[in-house]
């Protein structure tokens, strides 16, 4: 792997959506980065096997310059050695810090470091799946030095990345990382996916990986996402009984954990590519959870950690059609996502560093030879999975599918809220049995490892204000209906 200059940090504002917030008041400051060397392209020596066995070569090599986006804390002191290392995504045709919009909160809680890169053709020079603000079309001026010689070279751009961050002369000035961890969202996991089978095992410069909402296979190692004519070169030269998903390699050199919603399994495929967890493995599928949600979209770009919960909750209302996309339903509002991420970086990090597993869960339940369509109960909520209070005691019925609309809203999952009858049958007494009942699940979610205990007080309030207004908190005298004749959620 070739050795990168690193310039910075850069005068000025760097553009990428971080914060409607000032995170110089809460301790972090954002510096933005140039990295400027040779990159190396990749061919992989055999088919792209289901069990993510793959070989790959060095090809042919490029110059780049691409940037880098750094979150750090001001006060040295604060660092707790983790670094989140971003793929960011570009399927709208610019650099999102999707996972950052999701885990910022606890990342600078822990004191943890985050660093955005800018991996991929689109977010620099446009192109992609879909027409964006790109960086030399945002600011032609500031970004005219960057250079991208295609996606073939994003792998080991990454890799470079993750690499100058241990550099003393690197982005990090003189801060001392302990555990690097490199994660993307959406398209950027379905890239970590091939990284993890084919490229980790050359350039080695990772510790752990966070994979989330990836679809059901990665990318070609040559650089490529969807590529009909080599997937049906694939399946000629290594054919299966039914299109095969790729799973994570059983003898991956770091611990990996794959987090998954509905929207994931179901829509993007990935049930096909389900294993069971291993010595470096862990997969958790998300009852109740989208691809991308309220929280994502909105709640997550404002929400600074001193939000009050009637505020929180504000921000979390249902999406009708959200610039970018168009829904038939009100999207996903539930923040479980959000929580169970957090939980993840810490336990990923915790993997690396201490050697503990996180806690294995069950997938989501399907039908019998279905591996697409998911099981639930009379009130449509999936069956199995990492169960949260939003499930395990809801108010409404959260999913990763319900949206009957063409284009990208179908990703944005769907709310379906409970008519007051609905609820009184589920709760007959009321407020009181359901924040008991809230309260427990929370609690067995926080035991489990996949809530965190620093968000535990803020996930209560939050079950405080979600409880409808209008309905009687302590009605009297109501008898418990018999189990299994819950009245479904309102349509």
């Amino acid at each position: 792997m070739q050795h990168p200059t690193v310039e910075g940090p850069l005068t000025g504002r760097p553009s990428i959506g971080l914060a409607g917030y000032d995170l110089g008041a809460l301790g972090y400051e954002v510096q933005e980065w140039l990295l400027r060397g040779t990159a190396r392209s990749f061919s992989s020596t055999s088919a792209l096997r289901p069990d993510g066995r793959w070989d790959a070569r060095p090809a042919g090599t490029a110059d780049f310059v691409t940037r880098l986006v750094v979150v750090r804390p001001v006060d040295p002191g604060r660092f707790d050695g983790t670094v989140l290392v971003e793929w960011l995504n570009v399927t709208y045709g610019q650099d999102i810090a999707a996972e950052w919009l999701y885990t910022h909160r606890h990342l600078r809680r822990s004191g943890a470091v985050w660093v955005g890169v800018s991996v991929q053709h689109a977010g620099v020079r446009g192109g992609g799946f879909l027409r964006g603000e790109h960086l030399q079309k945002v600011d032609s001026q500031r970004y005219a030095v960057l250079s991208h010689p295609g996606d073939a070279f994003s792998f080991d751009i990454f890799s470079q990345a993750a690499a100058a961050v241990r550099r003393p002369d690197g982005p990090l000035c003189g801060l001392h990382p302990i555990a690097v961890l490199g994660t993307g969202t959406s398209q950027s996991a379905m890239y970590l996916t091939t990284y993890v089978n084919a490229i980790d095992p050359i350039t080695q410069v990772v510790d752990g990986f966070l994979i989330h909402a990836r679809g059901v296979r990665g990318a070609w190692v040559q650089g490529t996402l969807l590529d009909p004519r080599r997937l049906v070169t694939d399946l000629i030269r290594y054919w299966q009984p039914a299109l095969p998903g790729h799973r994570i390699r059983p003898d991956a050199r770091v611990p990996v954990l794959t987090v998954q919603g509905e929207t994931d399994v179901v829509l993007l495929g990935s049930g096909l590519a389900r294993q069971p967890d291993g010595d470096r493995f862990r997969l958790w599928e998300l009852a109740g959870a989208a691809h991308f949600d309220s929280y994502g979209i909105r709640a997550g770009f404002f929400d600074d950690g001193s939000l009050s919960p009637d505020v929180l909750r504000h921000k979390l209302r249902p999406l009708n059609s959200p610039v970018g996309f168009h829904t038939s339903r009100p999207s996903n509002t539930g923040p479980q996502l959000h929580y169970v991420l957090q939980a993840a970086v810490a336990g990923l990090r915790r993997w690396v560093i201490d050697g503990v597993p996180p806690a294995s869960a069950d997938v989501l339940a399907t039908r019998r030879f279905q591996p697409l369509r998911l099981t639930r109960d009379r009130a449509g909520i999936a069956i199995g999975g990492v169960r949260t209070p939003w499930v395990s005691a809801p108010v409404a019925t959260l999913s990763g599918l319900g949206q009957r609309t063409a284009g990208m809203g179908i990703v944005l999952g769907s709310t379906r809220k409970w008519t007051d009858e609905a609820l009184m049958q589920r709760y007959p007494d009321g407020k009181p049995q359901y924040l008991e009942e809230f309260t427990t699940a929370t609690r067995l979610a926080v035991r489990a490892g996949f809530l965190l205990p620093d968000d535990e007080p803020e996930i209560l309030a939050l079950a405080q204000v979600s409880w409808p207004p209008d309905l009687p908190a302590d009605p009297p005298n109501r008898k418990r209906p018999t189990p299994g004749r819950l009245t479904t959620a309102a349509h």
